[in-house]
């Protein structure tokens, strides 16, 4: 490995790992000091949270297979589970690196060869895996080690080992994506990989899902979450079949003897011989797959009639900012996905936890049941539906995502009060699907009755207004008028975090307050209705006011 390519591995790595520091000055700002700090607690309360399910799945493991002296199968259970996620996650990642093929073609005109090029983004991408496998692979290993005391070798033949396991599983996602980039145009269009990315990636994390809920249920029964990855369960069968994982469990198996040492060096000598032949093999192909990514083949034709009327049709001016505002977001991969199909992907969620904590949730059920019957029949239901309803960051992000075309906007015979109110109804749109799914999602678990669903729905939709209103009033008197990315448009917007956790924070204090009120059964829905709606009212007036000058000075 030569000096050149050492230096473009780290160019790789510091451009998509680089994280900007404030400089000392900065420091001394509270707003400055304030964000760092929530940065690092939350990063924090993060990796506690993965820690601590992968903490008591693992010691549930150990309690269940113990007593039939099985317990260095754990070893085999986080080998194997560590090396599938880090397939699909390298897999993923590779997919969307090849969005980046247009800044990445500028390399082309320095002196790297093909090769040098290929690897350097494998590189890339192991990296940003290695961290993942190691992590699940030495939580169990520590497991392991408090409770057997192995010997020192134990620990040496693990460490090598969490860092060789990626190497296989990014060597053949990128012996499957590179020949797909080069079979057809369709995957070298920037938004259908990652729309496919997309799609595959939340596909993935249902499933994950499923398999943490049903651990994490199993927890308290060490015998029953032994059958679910004990020898003969089915990723333990996997992990026998699949080599680096049945590598990784007999070094750490047998660290005590010279077979240990040697199951380290067959793993690292497979991963490294795989990575080696798959950047001589691919190494022209994943620079043609570059040179050739989101190329446009133009034919000149003439306009069909039909094709003519229906792109000249004259349409009413609301209709045409409305139709406007959904094309935009449907047409940015990264705005539908972490927007309007958030509304899906959350159903989807409790779904996944109703299945895996079927039994569980029964019982709870069950218990709550008395209190079901009072104005918590509608007030569950009601605080599902507005948080699933206000969880789309449409209407707090629909100035800031405008930014590049606000200057358009304003040549146009277009009223502030026409501009700002197709936002609204864009956003109230999804508000109401998500409304409504989230009480259903209420009425199917909790079994209350139409009545309570309707009067659940009716309070979500005043609630879900009123987050529109003033989450759209937020973004308009605060946008983000300059970014690079469209995810910092929506995700990376301060208002969205500000809208999400004010949300968050509202549905839990009513929840709290409605606990210690003394009200009649439809006392809640009249008063917090009354509240609800008066604030939807005054906020639609005094917006509409604002928004006119606002729009002034909107640049």
């Amino acid at each position: 490995m030569n000096a050149r390519l050492l230096k473009l591995i780290s160019l790789y790595i510091k451009s998509t790992f680089a994280i900007s520091f404030p400089a000392k000055a900065e420091w001394k700002k509270p707003k400055v000091l304030f964000k760092w700090i929530g940065i690092a607690v939350l990063t924090l309360l993060v990796i506690a949270d993965f820690s601590f399910i992968f903490i008591m799945m693992n010691l549930s493991l150990y309690d269940g297979l113990k007593p039939v002296g099985m317990q260095s199968m754990m070893l085999l259970n986080a080998a194997t589970t560590s090396a599938v996620l880090v397939f699909v996650f390298a897999f993923l990642m590779a997919l969307s690196m090849f969005s980046m093929a247009g800044i990445e073609s500028s390399f082309l005109v320095l002196p790297f060869s093909a090769r040098q090029l290929f690897a350097a983004k494998i590189a890339l991408v192991y990296v940003s895996e290695v961290i993942l496998g190691a992590f699940m692979l030495l939580v169990a290993m520590v497991i392991y080690g408090i409770k057997e005391s192995p010997p020192f070798m134990f620990y040496v033949n693990g460490l090598i080992t969490a860092f060789a396991l990626p190497l296989l599983p990014t060597a053949i996602a990128y012996a499957i994506l590179v020949p797909l980039m080069n079979t057809s145009k369709k995957f070298r269009n920037k938004n259908f990989i990652l729309y496919v990315g997309g799609f595959m990636g939340m596909g993935f994390a249902l499933l994950f899902n499923l398999y943490l809920q049903r651990s994490m249920a199993n927890v308290s029964n060490p015998a029953q979450l032994a059958l679910m990855t004990g020898p003969d369960s089915f990723i333990s069968k996997f992990g026998q079949a699949w080599i680096p994982s049945w590598l990784a469990w007999i070094s750490m198996r047998r660290s005590d003897s010279l077979t240990g040492f040697l199951a380290v060096l067959g793993n690292l000598a497979i991963g490294a011989v795989a990575v080696a032949a798959v950047i001589a093999l691919f190494g022209k192909a994943y620079v043609r797959s570059i040179q050739d990514f989101s190329e446009t083949t133009i034919r000149k034709r003439r306009l069909s009639r039909k094709e003519h009327d229906s792109l000249f049709r004259a349409s009413p001016l609301m209709l045409s900012l409305i139709r406007r505002e959904f094309r935009l977001m449907n047409r940015e991969p990264m705005y539908l996905l972490n927007g309007p199909f958030v509304i899906l992907l959350m159903p989807a969620i409790l779904a996944i936890v109703f299945i895996a904590q079927k039994d569980a949730l029964r019982e709870v059920t069950g218990v709550l049941a008395p209190m079901l019957q009072g104005p918590a029949g509608y007030l569950v239901p009601a605080g599902f539906g507005a948080f699933l309803g206000s969880s789309t960051s449409i209407a707090c992000t629909s100035v800031s995502r405008d930014a590049k075309t606000i200057p358009f906007i304003r040549s146009l015979p277009i009223t502030p009060g026409s501009y700002f109110l197709a936002k609204f109804a864009h956003a109230e749109t999804f508000s109401v699907l998500g409304a409504l799914f989230g009480c259903l999602s209420g009425l199917y678990l909790l079994k209350n009755g139409l009545a309570d669903t309707m009067l659940a729905f009716a309070l979500a939709l005043l609630f879900t207004t009123a987050v529109n209103i003033y989450g759209l009033w937020l973004d308009t008197a605060n946008p983000r008028l300059r970014w690079d990315n469209p995810i910092a448009a929506l995700k990376q917007n301060p208002n969205s975090i500000i809208v999400i956790l004010l949300v968050m924070g509202l549905v839990g204090g009513l929840g709290y307050l409605s606990s210690i009120l003394k009200l009649a059964r439809i006392g809640y829905f009249l008063v917090y209705g009354g509240i609800l709606l008066a604030l939807d009212i005054a906020g639609a007036f005094f917006f509409g006011r604002y928004a006119a000058r606002r729009m002034e000075y909107l640049e």
